[in-house]
């Protein structure tokens, strides 16, 4: 696996740090290890998946504009610094991978 480069510089885990993990733990159906290694992903994942699932079934679908709004880029990208912030206070360990 390629070490998180954030990771070997600073020795914090960064929002994505345990992705490669939580990748091989889904290839092998292994959703609450693929949760233990990161749940922000796992969450991102999910919503993705009901997004697309709604845009291939044309219940609803998402214009691409919606997701290019200054709002919510800067919504995603300050839940990802709370994130990464987060899993690397002393008392939140068990949001850092596995």
């Amino acid at each position: 696996m390629i070490p998180c480069p954030f990771y070997a510089l600073t020795g914090w885990y960064c929002p994505l740090c345990g992705g490669q993990r939580l990748a091989l733990a889904l290839s092998h159906g292994d959703l609450g290890r693929a949760w233990a290694e990161n749940p922000l992903v796992m969450v991102a994942l999910g919503g993705v998946a009901v997004l697309l699932l709604l845009r291939l079934t044309r219940v609803y679908a998402v214009p691409v504009t919606l997701i290019r709004r200054p709002a919510v880029l800067w919504g995603i990208a300050v839940v990802m610094l709370a994130f990464g912030v987060a899993r690397n206070l002393p008392g939140l360990s068990m949001l850092g991978p596995v």
